[in-house]
């Protein structure tokens, strides 16, 4: 058997090897890709449930007395099909006079209950050991809205 031949059955499926070692890196990087991009986009609907639970008190409160529960309500079917959790605070307004009170409407959503962001956590504590650095545990959206005391129950 000659040197050339010799060498060529000694490289005999390294370009299989390659590949399957190149993919899975590439695979790797585009999972971790799209469940940032989850992430964020969560992040966002969330941000935009608790806008728009506040925005149900502020027009709950105009026609007339209303409780801020209305907001988690409406916060809840905002978020669409993410199972959040939602809790309004009754405060008061620290930037106005005593004459408004303000509803805090406050959404959150844990992560680990979204599999793909649940599994890049692990990923995480694997590569990097604290899986809390990777990425938050929840993520929450809060709004405010200013309405009149007697308009609230």
């Amino acid at each position: 058997m000659s040197a050339n031949a010799l060498s060529r059955f000694h490289q005999r499926g390294v370009a299989a090897l390659e590949f399957g070692l190149t993919m899975m890196v590439l695979f790797i990087v585009f999972f971790a890709v799209v469940s940032y991009g989850a992430l964020f986009w969560a992040k966002q609907r969330v941000s935009f449930a608790a806008g728009e639970g506040a925005r149900a008190v502020f027009e709950g409160s105009l026609a007339g007395p209303v409780s801020p529960l209305v907001g988690c309500v409406r916060a809840t079917q905002a978020a669409g099909f993410l199972v959040v959790s939602c809790e309004p605070r009754r405060q008061s307004c620290g930037w106005s006079g005593a004459s408004l009170d303000c509803v805090a409407i406050v959404v959150s959503f844990d992560i680990a209950r979204w599999p793909m962001v649940g599994a890049l956590q692990q990923v995480g504590a694997l590569v990097g050991g604290d899986e809390s650095r990777w990425m938050p545990d929840a993520v929450w959206g809060r709004a405010v809205v200013q309405v009149k005391p007697e308009a609230l129950l």
